[in-house]
């Protein structure tokens, strides 16, 4: 799980033809900031990642420092907040 750090646009690749190795079908998506989006990192190239989100689509080459990753003490202490179990 990730969250953007602010409004963040990426060109999301919905469809990739392999044999031909080109993409087939892209849209943009807009991410809002502190929303909670469940992504994973695929992989590294200095400061930039590409992110395979929980649809299967993937984002590449995004930079590293415009998100942050949730972990799952994070992701609890939210929920605790959010229902008022919070101090």
């Amino acid at each position: 799980m990730i969250t953007f750090k602010k409004d963040t646009e990426l060109n999301i690749v919905e469809s990739f033809d392999e044999a031909n190795d080109v993409i087939s079908e892209q849209c943009n998506e807009t991410f809002k900031a502190g929303e909670l989006v469940d992504g994973d990192i695929i992989s590294r190239d200095g400061k930039y990642v590409d992110l395979e989100f929980g649809d299967g689509t993937v984002a590449l080459g995004v930079l590293r420092s415009c998100f942050t990753i949730v972990t799952n003490a994070a992701l609890a202490s939210r929920y605790q907040c959010n229902r008022g179990l919070g101090s």
